[in-house]
């Protein structure tokens, strides 16, 4: 009797999901996807590091420091979690 539930029990057989046997397409769109952003995060982590440098290389290393700490200070006053 076919319930329309999806139990898995194609994935166990041979490898294929009850949705046609797309299992392994979706697998490489998603390292597709997570290559790419690997990439992206990468570029972006260069753009920020200019940034930094940018609005802050006039401040002296204790307003610097000063800086770095007021976002922990504000989420901590927010109750968020901080790594202390």
């Amino acid at each position: 009797m076919n319930t329309g539930v999806n139990t898995g029990e194609g994935r166990r057989r041979g490898g294929h999901s009850a949705a046609g046997g797309r299992t392994g397409v979706a697998l490489s769109l998603v390292v597709a996807l997570a290559h790419a952003g690997r990439g992206l995060l990468n570029d972006c982590t260069v753009l920020a590091h200019r940034l930094d440098e940018e609005l802050t290389g006039s401040l002296t290393a204790p307003e610097q420091e000063t800086l770095r700490r007021v976002p922990g200070v504000l989420g901590a006053e927010a109750g968020l979690p901080t790594d202390d």
